[in-house]
């Protein structure tokens, strides 16, 4: 009985090293999704524009970025589509295949814009070439000006999708006066390797259980 239990206790480093390794294969090439968060507080009630774009270069890897789930606030009238950019189910999808990808809207503003950001695309496995950008924008109502960022740029958020998978998110005080950014994002796992590591938590805890009992 005691040689069972220490054979159950050395397949215990394995086993949880076998899945994550799965969890890991699991995720590569993946989608990867961040809900994103605007207090529009000080906007609430008055009109602008949303702005969506995605930027690559001439050997940057494909890329592609979908928005879903708006909320807080209302459309007004159609989406202007440019480039690689298109409507899908619940909001609209970006690719880096031109130029320009961008989608471009009035909006009615509440107290707090919402939405679902999702990336995708060979830039997660390929290590070679150029990164890509992902930039958000809010503009006025006469859409001449950028709001709550002090970015030169006019940018609220941008994401650099970097090769091998890297990605590093920036966002930009509201004012210049260090009242911080009105943005804020969550990662969001995605349901394939959520599942993997469960399992392999369910399987680790049914290893330990019967280690401790035999």
């Amino acid at each position: 009985m005691p040689k069972r239990n220490t054979q159950v206790k050395l397949w215990t480093k394995p086993l949880f090293g076998l899945f994550a390794a799965l969890a890991l294969l699991a995720s590569a090439g993946a989608s990867v999704s961040y809900d994103i968060r605007v207090d529009t507080s000080s906007l609430a009630g008055s009109q602008g524009h949303l702005d969506f774009g995605l930027i690559g270069l001439n050997d940057s890897p494909l890329a592609g970025a979908s928005i879903t789930g708006l909320s807080g606030g209302s459309l007004l009238g159609p989406v202007q589509l440019d480039g690689g950019a298109a409507a899908v189910a619940g909001g609209w999808a970006l690719d880096n295949g031109q130029a320009f990808n961008a989608v471009f809207g009035a909006w009615q503003f509440g107290q707090q814009l919402g939405f679902r950001l999702t990336f995708s695309g060979d830039w997660q496995t390929n290590p070679l070439g150029s990164g890509n950008t992902f930039a958000f924008k809010l503009w006025n109502q006469a859409a001449d000006a950028t709001l709550l960022t002090n970015d030169g740029n006019g940018d609220l958020l941008r994401f650099e999708l970097l090769p091998a998978g890297r990605i590093e998110a920036v966002t930009f005080d509201r004012d210049g006066q260090g009242h911080g950014s009105p943005v804020s994002i969550t990662a969001v796992p995605e349901p394939e390797t959520a599942a993997m590591l469960m399992a392999g938590l369910m399987v680790l805890a049914a290893v330990k259980r019967r280690a401790r009992g035999g």
